[in-house]
């Protein structure tokens, strides 16, 4: 589902507006700007409504970096928590019209003129989309995400491990960052017990902590894992939306469609966590006792068991980062990294990897592929 959009629009600032009253600096209210700089909002007044249960979406006026006499309102939400209250519900692609009248509303009652064809034909400068996975039948949130650190190779991306110690209902996230997206999953329900603001997200933070939150088919579900890819600047947007789009802008008419969404998210999920090498990092969160009796059971080849036990080594050392790093500074090729992992799917054919039991990331990982339709078999192909 679509969650946060950020819209910008040419638009001259309005004088002695009580809207607009405060001078504020940006990374008060938008944590992903760099520089320093000055918006005028109301952030008084935007407290207070959040303190009367109500939701409020981030807005101000900013001057072009250049031209001051220019300037922007800006306005940054999260989709289903300004309509619905709550982002844990997945909402569908079929309430753009009720989204943009809401939008609309809201931009009366703070005395801002945008029309309706102004918003449906604007680019987003911040696209997120999310899914969520339920684990409550397989594991806890904190260990799935334990159990997908392995998988860490994201295109010019560092993955970064944070756990909410310092927050009442805890929590944890992985997330991969580069200047246009960020990746990240993260266990849901606790994020929202720690942030609730509207009613409908204390009610759902009430029936978290006492292991009674029902998802809207009335199923009992403590353990939620959200996936999210976050896309900023309308670069970033054009390029992910740009297959789907037979050439059109990515305006935020063309762009709300729950296809597109889920295809995007799809990829990105595919990208990182259908990995060629998958099965070796399931083996490699092994023990070596465990290991070595399973080599010694399901592969005969000594010369073969010998390569996947240092494959084994260099995983179990940090991961597929780490391995593609290893041979990047080794050899200085990114060739000689692919013909390696290339090599390794081929030393699979040896190795009757579906009699690996009891792993954790497997099961993690099939459940995540499984809940976004993705296709597992290209992991047993041969180059």
């Amino acid at each position: 589902m679509i969650d946060t959009l950020k819209l910008k629009f040419r638009y001259d600032r309005p004088e002695g507006s009580f809207y607009f009253q405060e001078n504020i600096n940006i990374k008060d209210i938008d944590r992903d700007v760099k520089r320093n700089r000055v918006v005028c909002t109301n952030n008084t007044w935007r407290n207070e409504q959040k303190e009367q249960r109500r939701y409020m979406p981030k807005y101000w006026i900013e001057e072009h970096f250049i031209y001051p006499e220019i300037t922007y309102f800006v306005i940054e939400l999260s989709v289903p928590k300004f309509l619905i209250g709550e982002n844990v519900t997945i909402i569908s692609g079929d309430v753009l019209d009720v989204f943009v009248d809401k939008l609309l509303q809201f931009f009366r009652e703070i005395g801002v003129v945008i029309f309706r064809d102004q918003i449906l034909s604007s680019i987003p400068t911040v696209v997120a989309i999310g899914g969520i996975v339920n684990l409550t039948d397989l594991c806890s949130c904190n260990l799935a995400l334990e159990a997908l650190t392995p998988f860490d190779d994201r295109f010019r991306s560092k993955q970064r491990c944070v756990a909410m110690k310092d927050t009442e209902n805890g929590g944890k996230e992985i997330y991969f960052s580069n200047k246009a997206t960020t990746f990240k999953l993260y266990s849901k329900l606790p994020e929202v017990a720690n942030n609730a603001v509207t009613q409908k997200e204390l009610d759902i933070a009430k029936a978290y902590r006492a292991n009674r939150y029902k998802n809207k088919k009335g199923v009992l579900v403590s353990e939620v894992l959200r996936c999210e890819l976050t896309m900023r600047g309308k670069q970033a947007t054009k390029q992910k939306f740009k297959p789907y789009l037979n050439g059109d802008e990515p305006t935020l008419k063309n762009i709300f469609n729950q296809h597109f969404w889920k295809k995007i998210l799809q990829k990105e999920i595919d990208e990182i966590y259908n990995h060629p090498l998958k099965n070796y990092v399931f083996l490699s969160q092994n023990n070596k006792p465990v290991i070595d009796a399973f080599l010694d059971k399901n592969c005969k080849d000594i010369t073969v068991k010998s390569e996947i036990i240092m494959a084994l080594a260099l995983l179990q050392e940090g991961g597929l980062q780490y391995v593609k790093r290893y041979f990047m500074t080794k050899y200085k090729s990114r060739t000689t990294y692919y013909n390696y992992r290339n090599r390794l799917q081929k030393l699979s054919k040896y190795v009757d990897f579906n009699k690996l039991k009891n792993v954790t990331s497997r099961d993690v990982v099939d459940r995540l592929l499984k809940t976004f339709d993705i296709d597992t078999k290209r992991q047993d192909k041969l180059f």
